[in-house]
């Protein structure tokens, strides 16, 4: 791991701290987000040339947990836009429930409705309905 950050094949950066520039108190901003995240990728691209980009988000889950929905779709959609422009893979990571008290089943398609696949982490509800004996019915759990 540490010869490929020498190499700038790999690179991390703080959630927390991206976000605190992305979104401050003003909400997210497209031009604020395409500078920052998109001079991110150039510097990538710049230190490997050829390769294929391959981004991990995970700032709208951390929006989502801070019930900020509606920032966390608008930064989604901001990260949509982007690869319009920039070719990249982006993976994200949501610790969302889709059975959550009160989740409006809109809301959830606005956030991963846009992914072209997406799957559950083990121990969560939607896993355990999902994996269930078909002779078990669902509030029996």
């Amino acid at each position: 791991m540490a010869s490929a950050i020498e190499q700038g094949s790999i690179r991390f950066v703080d959630a927390q701290l991206l976000l605190q520039e992305l979104v401050g108190d003003a909400g997210p901003r497209w031009e604020v987000f395409r500078d920052i995240v998109g001079g991110l990728l150039g510097e990538m691209r710049a230190k490997q040339p050829g390769s294929r980009l391959r981004v991990f988000g995970e700032m709208v889950g951390i929006l989502w947990v801070l019930e900020r929905r509606a920032e966390a779709e608008q930064l989604e959609a901001y990260w949509n836009r982007l690869q319009e422009t920039e070719h990249f893979s982006l993976f994200c990571g949501y610790p969302v429930d889709p059975f959550e008290e009160m989740l409006e089943p809109s809301a959830l398609e606005d956030l991963i409705g846009p992914h072209s696949h997406t799957c559950a982490g083990t121990g969560t509800l939607f896993t355990m309905l999902r994996d269930r004996p078909r002779n078990v019915r669902a509030g029996l759990l």
